[in-house]
């Protein structure tokens, strides 16, 4: 029975896309090298900009992007504006600094969780699971 709801875990994993936005391109790797071996669609961007510009082409239902990024705008910013258009979406945010104000108001919407960093494998597929059952 165990493998049953294995199996059934990976499909529902394979169906989810997943944004990950982050300036560091070693924790980009990371994240993608991690994510895929759980069965998950990810697809990488290396600043807000593009991050942006992948979620006119496709429809992720969870982006995970870095507090703080070089480029126009930061990881909050970037959420800010993409749920200017899409109000729903999931996010998880990474950061290795405090969680200052401008990050508590992001974290008061319902889609939203952060990971500060370092942190486990676990901690993180647990976020997404958490954030994807809410779908």
């Amino acid at each position: 029975m165990g493998t049953l709801t294995q199996e059934n875990d990976s499909k529902k994993n394979l169906k989810c896309k997943i944004l990950v936005v982050d300036d560091e391109p070693g924790c980009r790797r990371f994240l993608a090298w991690e994510l895929k071996a759980q069965g998950y669609e990810v697809v990488t961007a290396e600043n807000a900009d593009r991050g942006l510009a992948c979620l006119t082409e496709y429809d992720f239902p969870l982006v995970i992007t870095d507090v703080r990024m070089r480029g126009s705008m930061d990881g909050i910013d970037f959420i800010a504006s993409v749920r200017r258009r899409r109000p729903r979406q999931k996010s998880i945010f990474i950061t290795g600094y405090a969680i200052e104000e401008k990050l508590q108001d992001a974290l008061r919407h319902e889609g939203t969780r952060c990971l500060r960093k370092p942190f486990e494998l676990d901690e993180l597929l647990g976020a997404i699971r958490t954030l994807m059952e809410k779908l």
